[in-house]
This record gives C-alpha cells, structure tokens and sequence, in this order.
C-alpha cells in the first residue's frame, strides 16, 4: 500500500470519527439542559447517545478501503484524569450502554411466594452521570481537537508527498 493511500485512509477515519466527538458534544450539551428542565428520561437519553458516539472511533470499526479501522490516537495526548475518564466512558460503553452486564447492574432474589417474588436490583441508570456532563463535553472537545490536530498533520504529510 502506498504511503498516500495509507494516509488518506487514516485521514477518513479521522474526519468519521472527528463527526463522532461532534454528535457527542452535542448529546452531552443538550443532556446539560435537560438536566436544568429535570427532564430525567431526556438525560438519560442523551447521555446514553453522548456515551455511544464518543466510543466509536475506540471501538473497532471493519477495515475499509477508504478507512483505518480507528483513527490515528495517541493517548499520551490526554491527562492521567483524562485517560481514566476516557476509560471510564469506554467501560460504560461496553459494560452497560451496549451490552447489561450483571455486575453493573446487581439483582437478587429475596423471596419467592406462591404469587410471585421480591427482587432487589440496582439497575444501571445513565441518568446518575449527570453530574459529570461537563468532564465527559471537556473531553470530548479535546479528543475532537486531537482528531482535528493530526488531521491537519496528514494534510501536511500528504502535500509534501505530492511534491
């Protein structure tokens, strides 16, 4: 594969995923004012949908012919807080947005009767992540950044190739 080819297919992969932090930051912006309406099955959503964009460029996209199957990303561009966050948004991701897995959401029988039973669960909600809306937009906003950073690098590497 030539080096032209190889970069322009990380370069789509950037612009694709780089869309992906917009629709983020845009589910988390509007989840911030659901939250200010108290309107909990809106922010729930929201949330939810902010999570499942900004996993995307990390989860493993098919190989294309015109895209790399993730985006060029160093994590050394992130904070420690920042990787734990980026760490975090992904676990949520994979352990209770698309998949329920049983110790994020922890259930139990307590009593079985002739009626029926008592169960006692602690059913994941990502309306409890509220409080965190403004880490998981500032992240996002600087992973957008760094989509759009070693885009313009690309760029760059690809007009001198073409000298």
């Amino acid at each position: 594969m030539s080096m032209k080819l190889k970069l322009d297919k990380q370069l789509n992969r950037l612009f694709i995923s780089a869309k992906d932090m917009d629709k983020c930051q845009l589910f988390f912006a509007a989840a911030e004012k659901a939250v200010s309406a108290e309107d909990w099955d809106a922010v729930e959503g929201l949330i939810t949908a902010g999570i499942v964009a900004y996993a995307r460029p990390f989860s493993g996209n098919g190989n294309h012919t015109r895209a790399t199957p993730h985006p060029p990303f160093s994590q050394s561009s992130l904070s420690e807080t920042e990787m734990e966050l980026h760490k975090n948004l992904l676990s949520l991701r994979n352990s209770v947005i698309a998949h329920s897995k049983a110790e994020m959401n922890p259930t139990r029988v307590m009593e079985y009767g002739e009626t029926g039973f008592l169960i006692r669960n602690q059913i994941y909600d990502a309306a409890m992540e509220h409080s965190r809306l403004k880490e998981f937009l500032d992240l996002a906003k600087k992973v957008r950044g760094v989509f759009e950073s070693k885009m313009l690098e690309i760029s760059s590497m690809v007009s001198k190739l073409e000298q």
